[in-house]
């Protein structure tokens, strides 16, 4: 999953990226969330591209404001190699979303919740 972790609070973060998990757990998928992985050694780009390739997806989730640099290198490493669902918040200025396979939009954290138990 991608998403901006950089200058983020960290015990938000943590809450926001173990609900997202959650919500993908409830529906029988799993899901690799970097930051929730402390315990892997290999947290290199090269590692990045490795799990990209070995997913089903790549799962991008913006929120308002900047993204961040790494987020925008996976994406632009998984374009064309692996499909790519983006949940963008409403707020989010952004024109990634062309190179999206699916894009969802989202208001709160239980929307998005709601979006991903759904299957979207």
């Amino acid at each position: 999953m991608a998403y901006k972790g950089s200058g983020e609070d960290q015990a938000e973060l943590l809450e926001f990226l173990h609900r997202i998990e959650s919500a993908y757990i409830s529906r029988g998928d799993a899901i690799y969330i970097t930051d929730l992985h402390k315990h892997d050694v290999n947290r290199s780009l090269e590692a990045a591209y490795d799990r990209i390739l070995s997913s089903d997806a790549l799962v991008v989730i913006m929120k308002e404001g900047n993204k961040s640099e790494g987020m925008l290198v996976e994406i632009g490493f998984a374009y064309k190699r692996v499909p790519i669902s983006i949940f963008k918040h409403t707020l989010a200025q952004t024109r990634l979303t062309s190179l999206a396979d699916q894009v969802s939009e989202w208001n709160s954290v239980n929307e998005l919740e709601e979006l991903i138990r759904d299957g979207n």
